[in-house]
């Protein structure tokens, strides 16, 4: 949770944690378990450092309230006149120095911040916070519209949930499944102060506090100051004395809506802001667990697991579908939907399977404490209602849980794999051996044949599942997806599953998944999201640096999950840029060619090749891709990797050309099409012999094994065939295969592995390099500036020759020198106007730095060369008053020409430096003509 739901000085005003620590001491006095939960001291201290202004001011203002009132009952006496005339002089005096302060703080901020001190940003929290507001809520008939109405009836709603024991471990006989188990008794040894330590560097900085208000932020700038303290706290834990520990283990429940508009209590999803105390605990627990939990579950599991990816799940599963689709097999896709489910873990059923896995006692017994210490209060419109104590469910917020869940949900694909190995449920894929069950957290499917027997086979197991760990399966909200069945065979599994039947496409883990490709109707969910995005960020308040910031941050982003795993039509990329770039350049949704300033292929090109560096999604698209293909050997026995899901040919065919396979056993390598004969794959080396070669997947191993590649080639061969084919064959008989396995090589880093940023290098190599351009967005200047010197550099600001090409109104002739055409380099550069700036720039800094001349080429030219006259460490400087000035020149013009406005040369010069200095305040850059000098 990013947003300020729990309000604390500590929390709203994060440069007072470094302050802090003189204070923490005087604080923190006490017994180890309650001395963390003392924040006052540090809260009024943290108030009274807002600001000495507006408190002067307030006591000034009581204090003529006060003769006022005397006023209404006497007469003053003179010094009292006296007194409240100067208080009143310097209230003014006050003031006017606050809106002075606050308003060149404001300026600072900008020039630090950019868009993010801006309107937009003002009105977006404004927005958020009313958003945030629960009017009403509604549960089983009642509604409540009070605050203390609203509280009784969430109390009673969470209690239900969460405040009632299900779940009855003694029905789930786990010795009858076989689980993977391990030595875990360093589990059970004491937290170490790095332990500590590192789990506090781990942990967001900027979260939401939970109801003792300190983030993690506190606790790195503090910890010289409370790690004794803390460490102390942490031993007594660790020795399972849990006396106080419900000080330190309390959580606030947050409603966070699920949907536009929420009434009723289940439209809100509950987040848990968890007491830092326990939240370190149980991070330090969970980076212990996270380093076993890859060798504890299978990889049909993939959620909160390093090294897993989401996408693992869907292209397994599609993979699979396909499969059956192909073959014509009778298949049932169930989509599995569990309710409430961190909310509804059986405590008792979770220890006792962590037992059975190996956790040690220890161990347990903390994350038992942990348990029954556990209070929590839910938050509604900022007030907290009376504390609940849980009786089952795992927090959703606290850092162990999502692992803990995990394991729960092992114990059903555990049980089903059990199933399979005693025969009673049929082998799907029986070459392959594949699983019958993906997951990603509680997003389960399971692939089932349309018999009776192992319908009812599943609906026991859930069921048995459901009543001994609290995950209970609803089938009602589960689906249904046949693969080639007929309705009679629909009829049974709907009489024994109550679940609804959906036909593909359907979707998983929010992608279409069909037998086909993705349609309009598929895909338009995405394009609303993105639609959305762009309508509510009220785009004429952001200058276009704080739109290009949002495009590359957020609308690129949208894409990704869909990108990594499918291949986007062009139709909705085109879609997709077309929304992105009349944001870019006007704040709105369709955009004529005249107010693009920069052709969008190239405004998508990397920064080193002069572009913005948004991504183009077609190119980004397949990078995403090629992922798959360079984890295919390092991961060839996960599910995915057997589901033969194809990629498409282009994707190979990118694949191979920068991948160089090394040849161990050969059983990994395709003959014809894979980079591994010195040099180049067979298809590219011999490409006439290739043309003769069916779709053969023929591996190394299995193609030198007896010549078997010869029998690929069909037809009778050329006699330019017939001479590669020779060649090929001198070549291949040179071909030793030896024990090891095959690997890959992506040729592109240095180290030899993939990277999709590498990969997505590759579209853009045949590019030339701009030497300016990374130069550009490396200044320290504030980013709209920066944006502007793009253009500038690129000759693309809207200048009368710019204009001029547009058809639009202008005036040919340059508004500072009033004698030639107005065209960028003349601007910047060859003006005379300008040229004299530049030299008075110069007696400022003090360099003699390289003056323009009448014939410069090119902007960005002359700026590289006089940027030279600088020793290394402060080209950087220059490049900043190089950048203020283009900056301020660009001002002076766009004054004369729309307000009518001249100034000076002498003021123009005297306002850079004046601007400098407020550059240099706000850290933009860090010197100035002194140092240089």
């Amino acid at each position: 949770m990013d947003d300020d739901i729990s309000y604390s000085p500590l929390q709203m005003i994060p440069h007072t944690t470094g302050q802090a620590s003189s204070q923490a001491k005087s604080a923190l006095n006490g017994s180890i378990s309650t001395l963390l939960t003392r924040g006052l001291k540090l809260s009024q201290w943290g108030q009274k450092k807002i600001s000495y202004f507006r408190l002067q001011i307030q006591i000034a203002n009581e204090d003529i309230l006060r003769l006022d009132v005397a006023q209404e009952s006497r007469l003053l006496t003179d010094l009292e006149r006296r007194l409240r005339a100067a208080l009143k002089g310097k209230c003014l005096a006050l003031a006017s120095l606050e809106r002075i302060r606050v308003r060149q703080r404001a300026r600072i901020r900008n020039l630090k911040e950019g868009d993010a001190g801006t309107a937009y940003f003002y009105m977006k929290l404004r927005a958020r916070r009313r958003k945030a507001l629960i009017p009403r809520l509604e549960h089983n008939g009642k509604v409540a519209t009070t605050q203390i109405d609203m509280q009784q009836l969430a109390c009673e709603y969470f209690e239900t949930i969460m405040g009632q024991a299900e779940g009855d471990s003694k029905q789930f006989n786990l010795q009858s499944i076989q689980m993977a188990k391990g030595n875990l008794a360093s589990f059970d040894e004491n937290f170490t102060e790095e332990e500590v330590w590192a789990a506090i560097k781990n942990l967001p900085t900027e979260k939401s506090p939970g109801p003792d208000g300190y983030t993690s932020l506190f606790y790195q700038k503090c910890w010289a100051v409370i790690k004794d303290d803390l460490l102390a706290a942490m031993g007594k834990f660790c020795t399972g004395n849990s006396q106080n520990l419900e000080l330190l283990n309390s959580a606030q429940i947050t409603l966070i809506p699920k949907k536009e508009a929420p009434t009723m209590l289940k439209d809100y999803g509950p987040i848990s802001l968890i007491h830092s105390f326990s939240k370190l605990a149980t991070k330090v627990m969970a980076r212990r667990l996270a380093t076993r939990l890859d060798d504890l579950v299978p990889h049909t599991q993939t959620a909160f697991i390093k090294g897993r990816s989401i996408h693992e799940n869907f292209i397994f599963v599609k993979g699979m579908a396909q499969q059956f689709h192909r073959q014509k097999k009778e298949v049932l896709l169930l989509k599995l939907d569990i309710s409430k489910a961190f909310d509804m873990v059986s405590w008792s059923f979770l220890l006792n399977m962590l037992k059975y896995r190996g956790f040690g006692p220890r161990w347990r017994s903390w994350l038992a404490a942990l348990f029954l210490t556990a209070q929590t209060s839910i938050t509604i419109n900022g007030d907290d209602s009376r504390a609940i104590k849980p009786a089952r469910g795992l927090w959703q917020g606290d850092p162990l849980s999502p692992l803990l869940f995990v394991l729960v949900m092992d114990t059903l694909q555990a049980t089903l794999l059990q199933a399979k190995r005693q025969g009673i449920l049929s082998e799907l894929n029986t070459r392959k051996r594949l699983p019958n069950i993906s997951a990603y957290a509680d997003d389960a499917m399971l692939f089932v044949k349309p018999q009776r027997k192992e319908v009812l086979l599943i609906k026991a197991v859930l069921d048995l599942f459901g009543a001994a760990s609290g995950l209970k399966v609803n089938l009602l909200k589960s689906s249904i997806t046949p693969i080639h069945c007929n309705q009679q065979q629909l009829d049974m599994v709907s009489e024994l599953l109550p679940c609804k039947v959906e036909e593909f496409p359907i979707i998983y883990l929010g992608l279409p998944l069909s037998m086909r490709k993705p349609t309009k109707a598929e895909l338009q969910p995405v394009l609303d999201k993105l639609a959305g995005k762009v309508a509510g960020w009220k785009p004429k308040l952001l200058s276009p640096d704080g739109r290009l910031c949002l495009i590359k941050s957020v609308l690129m982003a949208l894409p990704v999950h869909f990108l990594s795993a499918l291949q986007m039509p062009k139709w909705a990329v085109k879609e997709i840029e077309r929304k992105c770039r009349g944001f870019l350049w006007k704040g709105q949704e369709d955009v004529s060619g005249g107010h693009c300033l920069v052709a969008w292929k190239n405004v998508c090109a990397p920064v080193q090749n002069g572009g913005l560096g948004i991504r183009n999604l077609d190119a980004f698209g397949q990078a995403l891709r090629l992922k798959w293909l360079a984890k295919s050997l390092e991961q060839k026995n996960r599910p995915w990797a057997k589901s033969g899901y194809k990629l498409g040919e282009d994707v190979e065919k990118i694949f191979n050309s920068a991948a160089e396979f090394c040849v161990g056993n050969g059983k990994d390598t395709k003959f014809w099409t894979a980079n591994w004969l010195n040099g180049g794959s067979i298809a590219w080396r011999w490409p006439v012999l290739s043309t003769y070669v069916g779709r053969s997947q023929l591996t190394v191993a299995q193609a030198l094994t007896n010549n078997r590649w010869v029998r690929d080639l069909q037809g009778a061969l050329s006699n330019e065939a017939m001479a590669q084919f020779f060649q090929l064959w001198d070549e291949v008989h040179t071909v030793e295969l030896n024990l090891e396995e095959d690997t890959i090589r992506w040729k592109l880093s240095s180290d030899g592995l993939f990277t999709v940023s590498s990969a997505y290098s590759l579209f853009f190599m045949a590019r030339e390099i701009c030497p300016f351009s990374e130069l550009i967005w490396h200044i320290k200047a504030p980013s709209r500036v920066r944006f502007f010197l793009w253009l500038a550099a690129k000759g693309r600001c809207l200048t009368a020759d710019n204009l001029g090409k547009r058809g639009w109104q202008h005036e040919d002739c340059c508004s500072l020198c009033q004698s030639e055409a107005e065209d960028c380099l003349h601007l910047f550069v060859t003006c005379a106007f300008t040229r004299r700036v530049w030299r008075m720039m110069q007696g400022w800094i003090g360099i003699n730095f390289l003056l323009p001349t009448e014939n410069e080429p090119a902007l960005a030219d002359w700026w590289m060369k006089a940027r030279m006259a600088f020793r290394t460490g402060y080209r950087s400087i220059f490049d900043s008053v190089f950048a203020l000035t283009c900056w301020l020149l660009w001002k002076e013009r766009n004054a004369r020409v729309f307000e009518q406005k001249f100034r000076s040369m002498e003021q123009l010069v005297q306002d850079i430096k004046e601007e400098a200095i407020v550059w240099k305040t706000a850290g933009v850059f860090t010197t100035c003509n002194s140092e240089i000098t």
